[in-house]
């Protein structure tokens, strides 16, 4: 998600957790019988819509040595992603013991989704896994309850053996799945057999098809008379996921990864048909999500600031409210059953870091009372925190130390310093507006009065974060990284959002018509009703693009002679910067050179920098700069007559 000042901070959470789910799901099942005296090897690449992104190792043994007989699983996936400039690397390695029957034993699995390796070991005893988990030092520990039988790999390649026979024969089972942190119940029913060609050779395969209630989608997948997976795929938000048999030396060759087209992130970035003015300082939002997939069905909506007010099958209007702290709350916040967990460190929010202890307690000083507390962190946060696209997810250790990450890094180690301080915290993930759409984004939770209050270092408002925004899933994380996937899963990727009320900061409730434009072109006159701008197109120059939308900041451009162009450019600004120098600082960054200049217009102050032949105009917003960019002779000359017609105002 774009971020403030310019700076861009997509959110690559929605890919990690797909892989965090469906491959790390996929790859403990995908085993083959193993033989009385020797390990069995299969070799997968892993694509995603279409594109070899990966590959896929798997081995099975008896369990060698002594005491009780049984089996050994490992499954090695490496995943590699090139995007925007940036190559995202995601490795799982899954190890799993279990009996000579095929009941689960122990697990480990390793997840390296940034600089440091996520490691959990599990051991399953009486009614109990014993689940510990971390990246560096003493382990986490918890403990989940269970009943009845919990299968390893080759536990469930047995059941489905012995059950699934004939077209419609069903297998239930459950397993522990590590990423997720919890048990999962799945069932698999044989659809039949049918022909399957597999590098150019024809095989008879068994069809199964299997639903879970770790997923929303069912999956499919084909097994050789053995047991074998010879293919598996299930949609997924940017097309179909598979893995597929192959020999080592081709799995091996798309190691280096793959580039996943444009198109594939565009089906995740939603249009809002209005651009929303003032959008960190927006009070309140009734959006309407049209579901692309209806049989998916709807999540339940977590969030006490936002609710259901209607729904049907493939429609859901929702209204979600800024809310502010309420009364004061003395810091540290006192416990309770309802914030334990929330106060408590974990695998990935280790707030009992000596070093992270220390840099809360320093920025927060003398502050005592817990809600401006929270946002002195979330200041520094902001302030001290780079944009980095190649790390998918990171404990807050990590993120201390290189202070890098996506909005989900932000959104960890604003948590981790919030419990370090004292502050009930946790990570929601959701939509958030910005330029023109809602995209992906993760935020932080702080427990402050009576309830939890939204607080974003991505994308920082004046005080609580704005209602600009709506959470599919919140967490403590203490369950891990798949915990934050919740109602994600039904509607990433599957659904459209539309505008249908709004409310600024000490402004009246906008509605949108269902018909409503987003912009109007009359008489060489760009008006948008919604920003409460018009600008006007200089005698020989002509529109060209006026739908951008993020990563985009281009809002209106106009094409003149000899390839001169004007284009105006939307950048939002953090609430603590000041206009004049988030001004020039835009310009830099525009790469504009020349002399500077202050001018002034009917809205203001503008700040000018002009060279022969670019140059470029910064005007403060309400929450944003305005600028203006200038290239050719005829583009610059033109700049004057914009400065002197362009109009703002307000709704």
């Amino acid at each position: 998600m774009t971020g403030q000042g310019g700076k861009n901070r997509p959110a690559f959470l929605k890919l990690a957790a797909t892989l965090l789910i469906v491959f790390a799901a996929v790859s403990i099942q995908a085993y083959q019988a193993p033989r009385a005296d020797q390990a069995a090897e299969r070799w997968y690449l892993v694509r995603i819509g279409g594109q070899n992104v990966g590959y896929l190792h798997d081995t099975t043994a008896p369990r060698a040595g002594g005491g009780e007989a049984g089996f050994f699983s490992m499954s090695e996936m490496s995943v590699a992603i090139n995007r925007l400039g940036a190559r995202v690397e995601l490795a799982f390695l899954t190890a799993a013991e279990e009996s000579a029957s095929g009941l689960l034993r122990k697990l480990s699995f390793d997840l390296k989704a940034s600089v440091l390796t996520m490691k959990t070991e599990v051991e399953v005893k009486d009614g109990v896994i014993e689940v510990k988990s971390g990246s560096a030092g003493t382990p986490f520990v918890r403990k989940v309850p269970y009943s009845g039988d919990l299968l390893g790999p080759e536990g469930v390649r047995r059941l489905t053996r012995d059950k699934l026979r004939n077209p419609g024969d069903r297998a239930d089972y459950q397993t522990f799945e590590p990423s997720l942190g919890k048990v999962v119940k799945a069932v698999r029913v044989l659809l039949g057999r049918e022909s399957l060609t597999l590098e150019g050779t024809a095989l008879l395969a068994l069809k199964i098809e299997e639903t879970s209630d770790a997923l929303p989608d069912k999956r499919t997948f084909w097994l050789g008379e053995d047991g074998e997976i010879l293919r598996d795929e299930e949609p997924g938000p940017f097309g179909l996921t598979e893995i597929v048999r192959v020999d080592r030396e081709k799995a091996l060759s798309a190691s280096g990864g793959g580039e996943l087209p444009a198109e594939f992130y565009e089906r995740t970035l939603l249009k809002s048909g209005i651009r929303l003015p003032r959008p960190r300082e927006v009070e309140f939002l009734k959006v309407r999500l049209s579901h692309r997939r209806p049989e998916l069905g709807w999540p339940e909506i977590p969030g006490s600031n936002q609710r259901v007010v209607a729904k049907t099958e493939s429609t859901l209007d929702l209204e979600v409210h800024r809310t502010g702290p309420g009364r004061g709350t003395p810091l540290p916040v006192a416990a309770s059953d309802r914030t334990r967990v929330y106060l408590e460190p974990n695998a990935y929010l280790q707030s009992n870091d000596p070093e992270l202890r220390a840099l809360a307690a320093s920025v927060i000083g003398t502050e005592k009372d817990a809600w401006r507390a929270a946002l002195r962190l979330r200041r520094w946060v902001a302030d001290n925190m780079t944009f980095d696209l190649g790390i998918a997810f990171a404990p807050s250790v990590e993120i201390f130390k290189n202070r890098r990450g996506t909005c989900m890094g932000y959104a960890t180690i604003l948590a981790a310093l919030a419990r370090a301080a004292g502050i009930p915290s946790r990570v929601v993930m959701g939509y958030a507006y910005t330029l023109g759409m809602f995209g992906g984004h993760a935020w932080t939770e702080v427990f402050i009065g009576d309830g939890w209050v939204p607080i974003d270092a991505a994308m920082p408002s004046a005080g609580a974060a704005d209602a600009a925004r709506f959470h599919l899933a919140e967490s403590s994380l203490a369950e891990g990284a798949g915990a934050l996937a919740g109602g994600a899963q039904q509607l990433m990727g599957y659904f459209d959002v539309r505008i249908l009320e709004y409310r600024v900061e000490d402004g009246k409730t906008i509605t949108v018509p269902s018909d409503a434009k987003p912009f109007i072109v009359e008489g060489g006159i760009y008006r948008n009703p919604w920003l409460g701008l018009e600008v006007a197109k200089p005698e020989g120059f002509r529109f060209g693009r006026l739908d951008a939308a993020w990563p985009s900041t281009l809002l209106v451009e106009m094409k003149g002679p000899d390839g001169s162009r004007l284009e105006l450019h939307e950048i939002p600004v953090d609430p603590w910067e000041k206009f004049e120098e988030a001004s020039w600082n835009v310009l830099v960054k525009l790469r504009i050179e020349g002399a500077r200049r202050t001018v002034d217009l009917r809205s203001g102050k503008a700040f000018e920098v002009r060279g022969d032949a670019k140059a470029g105009l910064a005007v403060p917003g309400a929450s944003e700069v305005w600028v203006f960019k200038a290239e050719g002779k005829e583009a610059l000359a033109a700049l004057d007559d914009i400065v002197r017609t362009i109009r703002f105002g307000k709704i």
